[in-house]
């Protein structure tokens, strides 16, 4: 497995990203990579992310094609899993750092439910929205890593609507069950891109076809300006955490994370506890809306990859769900014009991981794309 530079390890660097970080040598392992270890897991390295998982991209290549971004901020994790480097790596994910590179470089990328995996030993970017998650070629893997840490960590829930079957044998028998699928119009579809479209039309089509119950779901008003509230508690947490142990080094950040961070420092405390409310009330609305649904779909990202080195993407498809704290999972869908991935992201209910796990295997299985390795692997 591989592990984003953010994961304490006692015997290896953290560096963060950050030159500031290049000799840290943490007193102790994140708790979940002990728990990886224990159960003999060979940690093979740690992979390249983002300085202090934010927006400022890396020097990693996208193996589809060198002149386009690979994502972030769990960039290394997302091509070392599609470079067949190893087949499980770890990331986190704040907005969408998980399932943007995931989808970006034709993997599989989840995130559970938010609060079920400690993020202890992890270096924070915002508190109130860190989620520990990992990414894959395969929807089983995903499964056989969120079996093995839920049934070892405890954590006082109950993350499965069936308790007679692991999590991968219920993921394996996906056919048993015809799921209700939601499919996210309005502002998807406003802020989505040609190519984006018709793949998300192509996808609902195939499971329409295969007897998927396929509906319009609809958001809830609370939704509106979700993505804006969501942006001011992670850039206003990232200032007061840097600011309180960093503060006199800031100006030593590269340009992206020093604009960011700063950025935090203008934010009122009546706008953050705004925020904090509104994302309280989406939490609660979009639970409720979800009840009629087994899962709701949409695409991963708002357009094609981008053929810019100098960006990490646009979160403003995945960052609704990581406020929301539901488990969201993303599993590619096509290839785009420009022979990069297309992927489409599945969303469950807040704590039904195992019921994501198993409607989304049943989506690719219908979907029935092979997306192939990458080009880079060939030369």
């Amino acid at each position: 497995m591989g592990i984003k530079d953010i994961f304490f390890t006692k015997e290896m660097p953290t560096k963060m990203g950050s030159d500031l970080f290049l000799d840290f040598y943490p007193k102790y392992n994140s708790p979940i990579l002990d728990i990886f270890k224990k159960l003999g897991s060979l940690l093979m390295g740690k992979t390249v992310t983002t300085e202090f998982a934010m927006n400022e991209p890396t020097n990693v290549t996208n193996p589809w094609n060198k002149e386009y971004s690979s994502g972030g901020s769990s960039t290394g994790s997302a091509v070392a899993v599609s470079m067949r480097m190893c087949p499980i790596a770890l990331g986190t994910q704040t907005a969408g750092s998980v399932l943007r590179p995931a989808s970006y470089n034709g993997i599989i990328g989840f995130k559970p439910s938010f609060g079920v995996f400690d993020t202890k030993g992890i270096f924070p970017v915002s508190h109130t929205l860190d989620t520990v998650g990992w990414m894959s070629r395969s929807i089983e893997d995903i499964a056989v890593i969120f079996d093995m840490l839920s049934s070892r960590i405890h954590t006082g829930i109950n993350l499965t609507d069936n308790v007679l079957n692991t999590i991968l044998n219920g993921v394996r028998e996906f056919e048993k069950q015809i799921p209700r699928i939601g499919v996210v119009a309005a502002f998807y579809e406003r802020e989505s891109c040609l190519e984006i479209q018709a793949n998300m039309f192509e996808v609902t089509e195939k499971l329409s076809n295969f007897g998927g119950k396929i509906e319009i779901f609809k958001l809830p008003n609370s939704f509106i300006g979700i993505n804006e509230a969501r942006k001011i508690i992670e850039y206003s947490e990232a200032y007061t955490f840097h600011n309180s142990f960093f503060r006199e080094h800031i100006d030593s950040y590269k340009l992206n994370t020093k604009t960011r961070i700063k950025s935090g420092k203008s934010i009122s405390a009546s706008d953050y506890i705004r925020s904090l409310k509104l994302v309280s009330q989406f939490r609660k609305d979009i639970k409720k809306s979800l009840e009629n649904f087994d899962v709701i779909i949409m695409p991963t990202n708002n357009d094609l990859v981008p053929k810019d080195r100098k960006t990490t993407g646009d979160s403003k498809f995945q960052s609704p769900w990581s406020a929301a704290g539901l488990p969201a999972i993303s599993i590619p869908s096509g290839i785009d014009s420009n022979g990069m991935p297309l992927g489409i992201q599945v969303v469950g209910n807040f704590l039904n991981d195992y019921k994501l796990l198993k409607v989304s295997n049943w989506i690719k299985n219908v979907i029935n794309f092979d997306i192939g390795a990458p080009s880079l692997l060939h030369e």
